[in-house]
C-alpha cells in the first residue's frame, strides 16, 4: 500500500493547482480582450507572462550533487 504524503507535499500541490486554475481560467479572458483591441498585444501578453519564469530561475538557488 502507499504511504500516505506529507503535509508539505499537500501544501505545494494546493498553492501550485490554484494559481493554475486562476491563471489558467483567466487567460482566455484577457486574450479576447486584447484581440479587441489589438492584436500584437497577444504577444506582449505572453512576452510578460514569461518574466515569471525567469524570475522563478534567477531566485532558484543551485543545487549540486556532491559525489565522493
Amino acid at each position: 500500500m502507499a504511504k500516505p504524503a506529507n503535509g508539505q507535499v499537500t501544501t505545494l500541490s494546493m498553492g501550485y493547482n490554484l494559481a493554475s486554475t486562476i491563471i489558467g481560467g483567466l487567460t482566455p479572458l484577457i486574450i479576447n480582450y486584447l484581440v479587441l483591441i489589438d492584436v500584437s498585444l497577444i504577444g506582449v501578453f505572453v512576452s510578460l507572462s514569461s518574466l515569471t519564469l525567469f524570475a522563478s530561475l534567477l531566485l532558484s538557488k543551485k543545487q549540486r550533487l556532491l559525489t565522493i
